[in-house]
């Protein structure tokens, strides 16, 4: 497992950063680890996750716009804060472990993000056991 995530790793450094979310999720898919776009957790809402593994209930969010400025996006009103956080809570109280994302972490670490998700993976597979 370890010589896979160093080759995984290092992959990521390779590439530039245009698409580099779908690219790692890519390289995931491509170990067999995958995570499936705009996933829906949950029966009675219309909430999904931006990537899911639902074997392990691991979810991946990428948070939309996180800088302050003059145009505020919906998650950064107070209705959208309060609406991710009911998402999230309910997330947890159904199981799933989720990771937030910014893009901009995506664009500066995506190494990091790689790392950060397959301990998180080995550390859902050892609970399973």
């Amino acid at each position: 497992m370890e010589a896979k995530r160093q080759n995984l790793v290092k992959t990521t450094q390779k590439h530039d950063k245009k698409g580099e979310f779908k690219r790692i999720f890519g390289l995931f898919c491509r170990e067999k680890w995958c995570f499936e776009p705009e996933f829906r957790f949950d029966k009675d809402r219309r909430w999904r996750f931006d990537w899911a593994n639902p074997e392990l209930k691991l979810a991946i969010e990428v948070e939309g716009v996180t800088y302050f400025g003059k145009a505020i996006g919906r998650h950064q009103s107070a209705n959208g804060i309060e609406g991710d956080m009911e998402k999230y809570n309910r997330a947890i109280e159904l199981g799933w472990v989720v990771l937030r994302y910014s893009q901009r972490m995506i664009s500066n670490e995506p190494d990091k993000i790689v790392r950060q998700v397959l301990s998180v993976m080995e550390i859902l597979r050892g609970r399973a056991n």
